[in-house]
């Protein structure tokens, strides 16, 4: 082999090896092929896809190659087919064997290649296919969960594709992309441990309303007796009575309101206090120290030690996905998903990261979690709140310095909340 075309042949090789593009891998092969011959034309075929051409199609075919394209593991991925080659002159002749022998090398090193893409291809597929999996379960446990997290990708797509096109300087490459869909599938895993108790919580007393009821029932019809017997003077019936219509007035606005005033949280103080008398003359709080503690729950419906187990699922999180063996292309999805309730000031959990300790990814993750958490029209506990009034309140806490306004700004500008309109 001369030296120039040994050259031309290693310089080929290295292209290959480096190239992680199907279709280029495959131009790249042709376009070879068809210079080492100096050929007329050339034909790439893969099994079941459309064939590649190059050259001009001709009408008679003077001398033919053609070269299987056969992996590692004696697969035939395809065939190139070379026609019409010319000599040093640019007269017709056959391909020449020393010619043949380095086209069936480069081959089969293609084939290695795009062997090797298709094989990363299938592991990614595979990999996808099993965050999928992982998310049906969560919506198997509860269905808002699920939800939330197919609209953070959708959110995460087209606000990728809107920073592509619009802010070159912001935008991602297609290994960073995949990456940050599987971060965003990913960063609730941890919700696969929490009880449902706990995130289906729709009211602040859950189960313990029936309770609290059933024992306003309770009250009232011991106090019925009491005044039936003599023990209790009509006036002082009366008096319980009101007493425990107002209880259960006000327990139903509590158990249910968004916040919680200070002026509520002052009657039900107030309610904590009454007792009443058992038949074994033992004297019983109207409601429970828990109920007590549920029903002060100031916004939401957890309270505090239900909250802590609620936030327990970012560090489950980050527990489940390093039990996942994570390559290269992959690796940030194990760092940025447990960190999307970390703030900017130091606020967030569970670490208390803030400032340069945040990445860009964790930052928008941040924003577009809180942003489909506030516009949600499913969730169990709580109201959606308007696209405008979830931006002003994102808008407030940048400007408390909790999350990126620069991320936030951009969002809000590529709409990407909105379903894309429909082309005909």
């Amino acid at each position: 082999m001369k030296e120039n075309m040994l050259e031309k042949v290693l310089r080929i090789s290295i292209a290959f090896s480096k190239e992680r593009d199907r279709k280029r891998l495959l131009e790249q092969l042709l376009s070879a092929l068809m210079d080492i011959t100096n050929c007329e034309s050339g034909v790439v075929y893969i099994k079941n896809e459309k064939s590649m051409e190059c050259g001009e199609a001709q009408s008679s075919n003077h001398s033919k190659l053609e070269i299987p394209l056969e992996d590692d593991r004696e697969n035939i991925l395809g065939m190139v087919r070379l026609m019409n080659a010319r000599d040093e002159a640019g007269k017709p002749s056959d391909f020449p064997t020393e010619q043949e022998a380095v086209c069936v090398s480069l081959a089969s090193q293609a084939a290695i290649c795009l062997a090797n893409i298709n094989y990363a291809q299938q592991i990614r597929e595979m990999l996808d296919s099993y965050v999928k999996v992982m998310s049906t379960a969560i919506d198997a446990r509860t269905p808002y969960n699920a939800n939330h997290t197919k609209n953070m990708v959708n959110y995460a797509k087209r606000f990728i594709a809107w920073l592509k096109e619009n802010h070159g300087v912001w935008g991602f490459d297609e290994q960073k992309i995949q990456a940050f869909l599987m971060c965003v599938w990913l960063h609730d895993i941890g919700k696969l441990v929490t009880p449902l108790e706990i995130m289906d919580k729709q009211d602040r007393l859950a189960h313990n309303y029936v309770k609290v009821m059933d024992r306003f029932e309770k009250i009232r019809l011991l106090t019925r007796i009491a005044y039936l017997e003599g023990k209790l003077s009509a006036d002082d019936a009366k008096q319980r009575m009101g007493q425990i219509a107002d209880a259960k007035e006000l327990v139903e606005q509590v158990n249910t309101i968004g916040y919680l005033t200070e002026e509520l949280a002052a009657k039900v103080e107030v309610l904590a206090t009454y007792t009443y008398e058992e038949e074994d003359g033992s004297r019983v709080s109207w409601i429970t120290t828990e109920e007590k503690e549920q029903l002060l729950i100031r916004k939401g419906t957890l309270t505090q030690t239900e909250r802590r187990v609620m936030q327990e699922h970012v560090e489950m999180t980050r527990v489940m996905l390093e039990q996942m063996t994570f390559g290269d292309d992959y690796k940030e999805v194990l760092i940025w998903a447990p960190q999307h309730h970390e703030l900017l000031n130091g606020t967030g959990y569970p670490l208390g990261r803030k400032g340069e300790e945040i990445c860009f990814e964790v930052r928008l993750l941040t924003i577009l979690d809180m942003f489909e958490a506030m516009t949600a029209l499913d969730r169990p506990y709580k109201q959606p709140v308007r696209v405008e009034h979830a931006l002003q309140i994102l808008h407030e806490m940048a400007d408390e310095g909790a999350i990126d306004a620069d991320i936030l700004n951009l969002f809000e500008q590529s709409r990407a909340w909105e379903e894309p309109m429909a082309t005909e």
